[in-house]
């Protein structure tokens, strides 16, 4: 129900006076986060300070990921108010990969929300065995929905799918209490064939191949009769080893 999943996500964060960048390296040296609360319902936007270990350990552990709602325990010195709400974007650092910012968007759960929710590829494309490649094209679709009604992901079944063949936003099964955002024939996923350095080497040793067979007839005749065939072909190679016995060429002129 609700009240467990609050539970198991409750956060308890800070309200913090200070800003600036001076400020927010002091927070994050004590293991905490910058962040931000905003909503409609919200008069103001809200600065917060959350721990770091608690944020990033409920995100990883839970099922929804960055969809994770969570129940703000927010102090301001000897008063604590609760607001429902959501990671909207999470800010890393580019070397380091820490969560450095979050922006929090308040929630309420009888009102719709747009977010992004994550896409899963399940089976095996029957064109694999073809030495088709998959490319996926989107990794996240749009959806609108209600904040418990947000999928923790959506799957795309691939195996059906033979070289050529892709899947649309419309081709993806969504639940009845969601709407896809993105447009209908924006294509998710598609089963490409075999690139050309995959088929280049096929290509040429077939293409080695050939001459290969036809050197056998080719050389040979050189030195024959164009319709010697093969003993007369034989024949020559042994007239070849003595051309001094032929003194009657020079006569003929």
């Amino acid at each position: 129900g609700l009240n467990s999943i609050m539970e198991k996500n409750s956060l308890e964060v800070q309200v913090r006076q200070d800003s600036g960048k001076t400020k927010a390296k002091e927070v994050r040296a004590a293991g905490l986060i910058p962040a931000i609360l905003y909503g409609r319902h919200m008069k103001e936007n809200v600065k917060l300070s959350v721990p770091l270990r608690d944020f990033v350990y409920k995100v990883e552990h839970s099922i929804a990921g960055r969809n994770t709602i969570f129940q703000l325990l927010i102090k301001n010195d000897s008063k604590q108010a609760e607001e429902m709400a959501i990671a909207h974007d999470i800010q890393y650092d580019t070397i380091s990969g820490q969560v450095i910012h979050i922006d929090f968007r308040q929630v309420n759960v009888k009102e719709k929300i747009i977010t992004l929710v994550p896409l899963k590829i399940v089976g095996i494309a029957s064109g694999i065995k073809m030495g088709g490649q998959l490319v996926e094209l989107m990794s996240k679709i749009e959806v609108s929905c209600l904040p418990l009604d947000i999928p923790n992901f959506i799957e795309i079944d691939v195996t059906s799918l033979e070289i050529g063949d892709g899947i649309r936003c419309q081709g993806l099964k969504i639940p009845a209490n969601v709407e896809v955002l993105n447009a209908p024939d924006q294509m998710v996923i598609h089963l490409e064939g075999p690139r050309e350095e995959e088929v280049a080497p096929v290509a040429a040793a077939a293409a080695a191949a050939a001459p290969a067979a036809g050197a056998a007839a080719t050389t040979p005749a050189a030195g024959a009769a164009p319709a010697a065939g093969a003993k007369a072909a034989a024949g020559a190679k042994k007239e070849d080893k003595a051309p001094a016995a032929k003194p009657a060429g020079p006569a003929k002129k």
